[in-house]
């Protein structure tokens, strides 16, 4: 359905390696179509390179409905605990290289739990990549996943949202766009968590990150009244958060309880 057909003599391959299998590799003659690169395939509008072997294979029940190729590949594969699959143009050929393996069971039903909760996550892409991510970092930002999943900043803050409402992620604070798994995600995923055991100072560095989304600026009295650190805790967190280059100084004193802070640009 996919390949050029103006190539005569091209074949398709499709190898599975490994005993047992450990990938599933497909060469489809043909690249990319005009308007369509390797790194925006799921922004991309699809657009059948066949479209009458499209719809008959869509009348057969052998293929889903136009446009959601890319995404179901992406969203099974999450699922089951694989890497994203790969999608590139050689030679003159679409080659798609999917990892395969035993699928993580635990990690499968979570997300089937999830989309029970919330029907709309079913389908969204969005959220497999979000979860995906909250297992390599403890927090995403709509900013975040909009890069890693190709959406607009306002498509991943929808999806983020569903995310809390099914009680999978929940935000470091009222009002802030940052968001964590859980503590009922985290023990169900904990076996897929990546990240070292977080530190105080870390988990404070990410609530004055948060805070920073319902305030423009930040001093030490806000982390004291807001976050209810003392003085020399706000004053360390403050300056670790400079030396990591996560905030800057907006104020022309350099130091002091009168220093304010903002996101570093």
């Amino acid at each position: 359905m996919h390949r050029d057909y103006r190539l005569d003599r091209a074949t398709i391959i499709a190898l599975a390696a490994g005993d047992p299998t450990d990938v599933y590799k497909v060469r489809s003659p043909g690249g990319f179509p005009p308007g369509v690169s390797a790194n925006r395939l799921l922004a991309t509008q699809s657009e059948a390179r066949n479209p009458g072997l499209a719809e008959a294979m869509r009348v057969l029940g052998l293929a889903d409905r136009e446009g959601v190729g890319i995404d179901s590949m992406y969203r099974v594969m999450l699922r089951d605990g694989h890497p994203e699959p790969e999608i590139v143009e050689d030679g003159g050929e679409v080659v798609v290289r999917l990892p395969a393996g035993s699928p993580d069971l635990r990690l499968r039903e979570y997300f089937d739990r999830v989309s029970k909760r919330r029907r709309s996550l079913a389908e969204d892409v969005r959220a497999s990549i979000g979860i995906e991510i909250l297992c390599r970092q403890p927090v995403v930002r709509p900013e975040g996943l909009a890069v890693a999943s190709q959406a607009t900043p306002a498509d991943a803050a929808r999806t983020l949202a569903n995310l809390e409402q099914a009680g999978a992620v929940e935000r470091l604070l009222n009002g802030s766009l940052s968001y964590r798994l859980t503590k009922e995600a985290r023990g169900a995923l904990g076996h897929r968590l990546k990240y070292r055991r977080r530190t105080a100072l870390d988990e404070r560095m990410d609530q004055v990150d948060a805070l920073l989304d319902v305030l423009t600026e930040v001093g030490r009295a806000d982390l004291i009244g807001r976050l209810g650190l003392n003085e020399v805790q706000a004053s360390r967190v403050l300056g670790a958060m400079v030396a990591a280059e996560r905030i800057e100084g907006t104020t022309p004193i350099r130091r002091g309880p009168g220093m304010r802070y903002r996101r570093r640009r």
